[in-house]
């Protein structure tokens, strides 16, 4: 670790305070021993009502963003329609990119709310989404589909337009002449 960096056992009590406040009821709290399997690195998926976090974190922005976002899919109501939304993707044919695409997009809606509700939030959040940006592969995808996915989780993640058109264009050309 780090000297900023901040082990999840440390600080679990109150993360688990701000969580379930944010909630307004106890919400669980799971630990990855591995960081890029929790947003933002990973797309969310809008399984269970359950916040993620990494075993160890940058700092305590990163902890709180976090939370902030995994809160904001039950307040801004990600969960609704879970149900019907899960059937669709069933009769899709590829559920699994059909899903990757909503968490991705359902992301950056979660991530837009959370800065208008909480202002305050701005900083940690925008300090995690840069850095999960800046940790994408300098090689845009060869492939359209792939560069198309990737693409929406750059947006996802804050990237403006002209940073997305300077990373996949080049790319798309080809398939778009």
């Amino acid at each position: 670790m780090t000297d900023a960096a901040v082990s999840f056992t440390d600080v679990q009590r109150v993360l688990g305070l701000f969580a379930d406040g944010m909630a307004g009821a106890p919400l669980p709290i799971e630990v990855a021993d591995d960081g890029a399997d929790v947003w933002p690195w990973r797309a969310s998926t809008i399984d269970e009502e359950v916040v993620r976090v990494p075993a160890v974190a940058v700092d305590h922005g990163a902890l709180r963003a976090a939370v902030l976002h995994h809160t904001g899919l039950t307040e801004f109501g990600s969960f609704e329609g879970r149900e019907e939304r899960e059937r669709r993707f069933a009769e899709t044919s590829r559920p699994a990119v059909v899903r990757r695409i909503f968490g991705v997009l359902e992301d950056r809606r979660i991530d837009e709310s959370t800065r208008a509700h909480y202002p305050g939030a701005c900083r940690d959040l925008d300090a995690v989404l840069t850095a999960a940006r800046s940790a994408a592969s300098d090689e845009a995808p060869v492939e359209w589909r792939a560069a198309v996915l990737e693409s929406l989780q750059l947006h996802s993640l804050g990237a403006t337009n002209d940073e997305l058109a300077a990373r996949v264009l080049p790319g798309l050309r080809p398939v778009l002449a």
